[in-house]
């Protein structure tokens, strides 16, 4: 794979910045999934004011221009690490917020949930038993989703040179390609593997996630076909 404008190997960087790039993925898919699955759930169960409440706090999120916003803030709070993964949570829970939301109040007009409440079942009991399993799925597809969003927002941070100097990762060695002049030297290696890195790690976890739609849900799936 070459080296780079200073001697040092790419391949190397690429296994080292590989760490970098998916554990800044996972930790977002958390973030998001546990965030955005536990409002969602909660306003649909609650309802009323407490819906009202949420589904306002999701809507001003989803209208925030995200990049601008996540540039002011790691100019403010430093280009760190955990800066990185708190600014992509922050901006990423909203929509899996409302995903989750619709599909507890799908279930909840359901036959079996309005005969488990008529047989007088609590409400966390229909919440643990029913309503939570139904939304498995999608949440493990949205956490897939979101860490490939995370893992190429990351790139892209660090390409603008929003990201920590001390740590590799493949946006930074990007951005520093772009800083050396790589295509003017013609060092071709130095963009194109970082970037074919990004593109193969994100379709590897986007395949993933729709996979594991296809088993946990089947019905999905079948109606697909």
């Amino acid at each position: 794979m070459g080296t780079d404008w200073y001697g040092v190997d790419i391949f190397s960087q690429i296994v080292y910045g590989a760490r970098t790039s998916l554990t800044v993925g996972a930790l977002t898919a958390v973030g998001v999934t546990v965030i955005g699955g536990f409002l969602g759930v909660t306003a649909a169960t609650f309802g009323r004011g407490v819906d009202v409440l949420i589904m306002r706090i999701v809507d001003f999120v989803m209208v925030l221009p995200g990049l601008p916003i996540m540039i002011m803030i790691m100019t403010y709070l430093g280009s760190s690490f955990w800066t990185l993964v708190f600014v992509l949570v922050v901006f990423g829970w909203a929509g899996i917020s409302r995903v989750v939301r619709a599909i507890v109040l799908s279930e909840k007009r359901r036959g079996y949930v309005e005969a488990a409440i008529c047989a007088g079942a609590s409400k966390w009991y229909i919440l643990k038993k029913h309503l939570l399993p139904a939304s498995y799925s999608v949440l493990v597809v949205n956490a897939a989703f979101s860490a490939a969003g995370a893992m190429l927002a990351e790139a892209g941070l660090s390409f603008l040179g929003f990201s920590d100097p001390r740590v590799v990762s493949w946006g930074k060695m990007l951005s520093l390609a772009r800083t050396c002049n790589a295509l003017v030297l013609g060092a071709w290696w130095w963009i194109l593997f970082p970037g074919l890195a990004i593109f193969l790690a994100s379709f590897s976890i986007m395949s993933l996630g729709v996979a594991s739609e296809r088993i946990l849900n089947p019905k999905i799936s079948n109606r697909r076909e």
